[in-house]
């Protein structure tokens, strides 16, 4: 498979990926779609960094999934009253409060969609041009880039909870990163982007333990 339908289904990746995260509320299907993500990005990057870099970042990406995966299992939960809450509930009732369809706390669905709609319009109207002001960055890394950053600062205005802030930092900066691989191909940007991904998932994991830790 050449490079560049690597890059055209990395892109296509990064877009359903980047999309779903924002609209399901599942965590375990979030950290999912980060990881599937992270694939994508790597798709892009590879167009223009060497694969050992490209694997590195993706890698890092993957960790941080873990990091995050781990910190929400680690957190106290009632399990025994949170399985019986489930079982009781009919099967439809659990996938409307899955994406959200039902909860009070966050922006209704097809407001969701309405918003990624004009996301990706902008990105579309948009992308020839900034593919022109970065030397060696094509068309298809250009989405992938621009879309991911566009989503993800949807991410960072319509949620405040640490997790999801958490994942629209990440896909902010692998947004970023395929825009600036054209720019910088050196060991030492991928060892800060992967040092960058696991930072922030660090953080993420401590802030959403924090609340857990506090004394009595």
């Amino acid at each position: 498979m050449s490079l560049e339908l690597m890059a055209f289904f990395g892109a296509i990746l990064v877009t359903i990926t980047a999309c779903l995260m924002l609209i399901i509320d599942d965590w375990r299907l979030n950290v999912s779609l980060l990881a599937i993500q992270y694939v994508g990005v790597f798709a892009l990057i590879l167009q223009v960094w060497p694969l050992a870099m490209s694997i590195s970042h993706m890698v890092a990406g993957w960790i941080a999934g873990a990091v995050l995966g781990m910190a929400i299992l680690s957190l106290p939960q009632p399990v025994g009253e949170i399985k019986d809450i489930e079982q009781s509930e009919p099967s439809t009732g659990r996938l409307a409060r899955r994406l959200r369809l039902g909860s009070d706390r966050a922006p209704n669905v097809i407001f969701l969609l309405i918003s990624i709609f004009l996301v990706a319009l902008a990105v579309f109207s948009q992308t020839p041009r900034v593919s022109g002001w970065i030397p060696g960055l094509s068309l298809t890394q250009t989405w992938g880039g621009l879309i991911l950053i566009g989503i993800a600062l949807l991410h960072l205005g319509f949620y405040s909870q640490a997790l999801r802030v958490t994942i629209g930092l990440l896909s902010l900066f692998s947004g970023f990163l395929i825009l600036y691989s054209a720019i910088n191909i050196t060991t030492l940007a991928a060892a800060l982007s992967a040092t960058i991904a696991l930072g922030l998932a660090l953080s993420g994991a401590y802030l959403t333990l924090a609340p857990s830790m506090e004394p009595g």
